[in-house]
């Protein structure tokens, strides 16, 4: 069925009239009256009824016109979406997610779908599986990612399905296991911190075990059973993605800042500056000296002491953090972006991690730490961290050249007024890098560029995080996979598809 003769079937009906509907189409009336004879003969009805005061929709014209616009709808949302992704990957991608996936999912597919389509945006929808079912036939959602206990009926379409092990996760103190993977028996005497859906389960497998088990903690979801263990509540069983996401991320414990009374800032071409040593944030009555504000337009180098003495501790209302010679093991670094005032588009960057002993050794002959040569280490090492306290949203990562690096960590603002922004590292240099040469180098030096925000206060914190241990599981006690689903009667936009090849394209797809 030809659209134009569609475009011009709806003109006539909103126009009322062929003869205005031919000159707002700019075609002429004979030909428009053509046209329409040629849609009635293919629908086999009368479409339109004709009278001396124009013309109206027939019965089945109403049900006729209702569809012409939805197939006009899908043509021209089909020319944007492509035209979006031939135009550099941007476009919105409407995601329904149930909420025991979404770390699954924004660990994995979702991070590497951002790293091929950084101009993509993002509408999720959390909710339980059927409403992302619901969400998915009205059409708010393209993509729907569920819980496989979640049956979908015909009118879906499954893309795939994964198979996901369980695994136990729990506070290193409590030292439950010697071994990495362990039988279920294993679990005889354990407290456990359990999901509810898991519950009948569970108990179901530890009497086929002969034994009764030790709940010490229900709750509704996987991610508050992983917190309970984090507390030391007991070892909670959960998907292997959530335990493996609490156990490299980070959850923090203890905190010591680096102080920037010490710390000595050159420009790119070696001149020394004296910049503005201020508290951690703008809005807060706290005096430590632990960031350094950065004007518009600088490109420079850090360089912060490396010494015990270097840090200091900070004491604010709603936490408690401690100086270095205090901290008993570092596990992760944190660079503390804030600002005000900013607007959407603006970025800074980080070019380069080094330890040195003179700003002459940058970046030749300098430890490097890291030069994000090697793209994928974004999404595996660094992570931002939503201060959820301050509303703002997170901004969006790439690595491409700036200020003549060939590669640099670029943070683009996503919107007006953000105020502050986190990168959490748990990158191996942290341990083996920073954590092993504390005094043998004089110096932790970072390159910092920021083109265009005003002021862009920047500070570096060492932490300590709780630490955890995880026991994969050797049996398949629960059904945790998920299954990727589209709805039949409409037709995938260019991106969606995009990205459910990210999970048939994936080594576990055949599996």
């Amino acid at each position: 069925m030809n659209t134009s003769f569609l475009k011009n079937f709806i003109a006539v009906v909103e126009e009322k009239s062929i003869s205005s509907a031919a000159r707002r189409e700019h075609i002429a009336q004979s030909a428009l009256s053509l046209q329409l004879k040629t849609l009635e003969d293919e629908a086999g009805c009368v479409l339109l009824k004709r009278s001396r005061h124009g013309v109206s929709l027939s019965d089945e014209g109403e049900i006729f016109y209702r569809y012409a616009r939805r197939i006009l709808g899908l043509e021209n949302e089909m020319k944007d979406r492509v035209e979006e992704i031939s135009a550099g990957g941007g476009g919105v991608l409407r995601l329904g997610i149930s909420s025991s996936c979404i770390s699954n999912v924004m660990d994995n597919q979702l991070c590497r779908f951002g790293r091929r389509y950084p101009n993509v945006k993002y509408e999720l929808f959390e909710k339980s599986g059927a409403e992302v079912l619901t969400a998915l036939r009205s059409g708010i959602v393209d993509v729907g990612i569920i819980n496989s206990m979640v049956a979908p009926t015909q009118d879906m379409r499954t893309h795939f399905k994964s198979f996901e092990p369980m695994a136990v996760l729990y506070n290193r103190e409590l030292n439950f296991f010697e071994d990495a993977s362990i039988p279920f028996s294993a679990l005889k005497g354990i407290p456990l911190c359990i999901a509810k859906r898991s519950a009948e389960v569970i108990r179901h497998v530890y009497a086929l075990n002969g034994f009764e088990p030790v709940i010490s903690a229900q709750c509704e979801q996987f991610e508050t059973a992983a917190n309970l263990a984090l507390c030391g509540k007991g070892a909670a069983i959960v998907p292997l993605a959530i335990a493996e996401r609490y156990l490299y991320y980070i959850h923090e414990d203890k905190r010591s800042y680096f102080n920037t009374e010490r710390v000595k800032v050159y420009t790119a071409q070696g001149k020394r500056v004296y910049p503005e040593i201020c508290d951690a944030c703008f809005a807060t009555e706290n005096k430590s000296k632990c960031s350094v504000m950065l004007p518009k337009g600088f490109d420079g180098w850090l360089l912060y002491p490396l010494d015990i003495s270097a840090t200091l501790p900070i004491v604010v209302h709603y936490d408690a953090r401690i100086g270095l010679d205090s901290l008993s093991e570092i596990t992760s670094l944190l660079f503390d972006f804030r600002f005000e005032n900013s607007r959407k588009g603006q970025h800074y960057a980080i070019g380069g991690i080094y330890l040195t002993d003179s700003l002459e050794a940058l970046p030749d002959s300098a430890l490097m730490l890291d030069d994000f040569a090697y793209v994928g280490s974004i999404a595996d090492d660094y992570r931002m961290e939503d201060m959820s306290v301050y509303g703002q949203r997170l901004s969006s990562v790439s690595v491409q050249p700036i200020n003549g690096l060939d590669n640099a960590m670029v943070l683009t603002l996503p919107t007006d007024g953000q105020y502050v922004d986190n990168i959490h590292c748990g990158a191996e240099w942290v341990r083996s890098g920073l954590v092993n040469n504390i005094g043998k180098y004089r110096y932790f030096a970072v390159r910092v560029i920021n083109p265009d925000i005003d002021r862009l206060a920047f500070s570096i914190g060492l932490i300590e995080s709780r630490r955890l241990s995880l026991a994969r599981l050797q049996e398949n006690v629960l059904d945790t996979s998920f299954m990727v689903l589209s709805c039949q009667d409409h037709i995938l936009s260019p991106l969606a598809e995009e990205f459910i090849r990210e999970f048939t394209d994936s080594p576990a797809a055949g599996q």
